[in-house]
């Protein structure tokens, strides 16, 4: 970053003080670079007050200095507007600095409008879930990034927060919502999947606190030493052995739970269709238990 901004330190705005906005806001306090933060909610401003020493405003009309960096992190029907309403404001003092929208799912080309007043869009997504914000979050992530201009001063600054930012393919920037489906799944379905394993845990009547947390962890871990097999998934148990009277079982054992049942059918019928049958059994065991998990969903 030397090479862009030898002479002073990296100047930092972030727009919506959110979970990733609060996040940015912590990381950036730290290394003393931010200057200011606007958010229009008074309870997310009274926390931002509370957790950094930069300039906290509660409208773009206030602010009084351009940023070398300026990160929109706020819902994506209004990323747009908040564009339109910073060149209104600060205009010229814009020029030559980078406007960062963190979208996973719009493509750069959403904030173009401020090359208007000769500054760089860019687009950088952290791949990452910031459900507790915290400056820690960064720290090895990826960063999904597309700028309208020379990308090297973005990847050299986005390297200090810890993560490794990966400029887009055009192919995979033209498909923008497909890529950030990946991370909506990595997060929220896993969640889900977690959300589940503990009801059913309490319905057996053991602590999910106690018996799950290490189970998980080992077959994640199972899953990324996986990866060079990628048709591949490395299921154990009555999946892999094809053990139709287990599964059976358990449906049993969850009946008085339709929605358990239902959601165990859901997780079970998708689990045959990713993986690789063939390895795991012959085609007949494995219609045997797609009888038995999609036809009760039919039901």
């Amino acid at each position: 970053m030397n090479d862009y901004y030898a002479n002073r330190p990296i100047r930092v705005g972030i727009v919506g003080a959110g979970k990733l906005g609060l996040s940015l806001a912590k990381l950036f306090n730290a290394s003393k670079q931010l200057v200011w933060v606007v958010e229009r909610n008074d309870s997310r401003r009274r926390i931002l007050k509370k957790n950094v020493q930069a300039d906290v405003y509660a409208s773009i009309n206030h602010v009084r200095q351009s940023a070398d960096f300026i990160f929109i992190t706020v819902g994506d029907p209004i990323i747009r507007n908040i564009c339109k309403e910073l060149c209104r404001k600060l205009g010229v003092k814009l020029k030559g600095k980078h406007i960062i929208h963190c979208s996973g799912s719009k493509k750069v080309d959403l904030i173009e409008s401020v090359r208007r007043v000769g500054a760089v869009p860019v687009a950088a997504h952290p791949y990452q879930s910031f459900y507790y914000p915290s400056e820690r979050l960064f720290d090895g992530i990826s960063w999904g990034v597309e700028v309208s201009g020379d990308p090297d001063p973005v990847i050299k600054f986005l390297r200090t927060t810890g993560g490794f930012p990966v400029l887009l393919s055009e192919e995979t920037a033209s498909n923008k919502a497909l890529y950030h489906s990946s991370a909506v799944v990595s997060t929220n379905f896993i969640s889900m999947v977690l959300k589940l394993a503990t009801k059913i845990a309490l319905k057996a009547g053991i602590k999910p606190e106690q018996f799950i947390p290490h189970i998980v962890r080992t077959s994640v871990y199972n899953h990324f030493k996986a990866y060079n097999r990628r048709d591949s998934m490395p299921l154990t148990g009555p999946f892999a052995r094809g053990d139709v009277e287990t599964i059976e079982t358990h449906l049993e054992m969850l009946k008085d739970d339709p929605e358990l049942e239902r959601l165990y059918k859901v997780m079970a019928d998708a689990t045959l269709d990713l993986s690789d049958a063939a390895h795991y059994y012959d085609s007949m065991t494995f219609k045997a238990m797609k009888k038995l998990i999609e036809g009760e969903i039919k039901d």
